[in-house]
């Protein structure tokens, strides 16, 4: 599911809130306002994905599929 940020335009409050696709359009509520006006914010250059985990970064796809596998 991804990770909305919200920003309340009442308060100035941002927090995310995880949605799936289908709801992110759905009104939400603001945590420290209760307040029902919070807006979707497109986050600038930040990315909502990250790969986790030794097996990403220490050669081990190559080691289990060969170095000739294209990625």
């Amino acid at each position: 599911m991804p990770i909305y940020l919200y920003k309340c335009k009442d308060c100035g409050h941002e927090f995310e809130e995880m949605r799936i696709i289908a709801e992110r359009n759905e009104e939400t509520e603001c945590p420290e306002c209760q307040s029902k006006t919070p807006e979707r914010v497109v986050a600038g250059n930040q990315t909502m994905f990250a790969l986790k985990g030794d097996r990403w970064s220490n050669g081990e796809a190559r080691r289990r599929w060969g170095d000739d596998t294209t990625y």
